[in-house]
């Protein structure tokens, strides 16, 4: 399976409190999409890792220390992450274990 997108339950509030992502070391853009109060997904898109790269992949979130959400515990509401294959055909999900 290809990794393309990672979305992640996050606080409402929350959409001025990153300031960089990064998959493997590399800075990659992120979005917001809201589903509703209390339903505000961040994700990162456009990953284009293949079954082989996307084996150990590190996804790291910088947050801004001045912000609503500032930390893990209040930036990733829930603690849940869906995946997505290019072809967004599958979708599992896990629980988020936060340092």
């Amino acid at each position: 399976m290809d990794l393309h997108k990672v979305e992640f339950l996050v606080g409402d509030g929350c959409q001025r409190s990153v300031a960089a992502t990064f998959v493997n070391g590399r800075q990659v853009s992120w979005s917001f999409h809201s589903h509703g109060t209390g339903r505000l997904s961040f994700k990162l898109t456009n990953l284009s890792l293949s079954t082989a790269t996307a084996a150990g992949v590190q996804l790291q979130v910088h947050l801004l220390q001045a912000s609503t959400c500032a930390t893990a515990a209040t930036f990733f509401r829930g603690r849940s992450l869906a995946f997505f294959n290019a072809a967004q055909t599958c979708c599992p999900a896990f629980s988020l274990s936060l340092p």
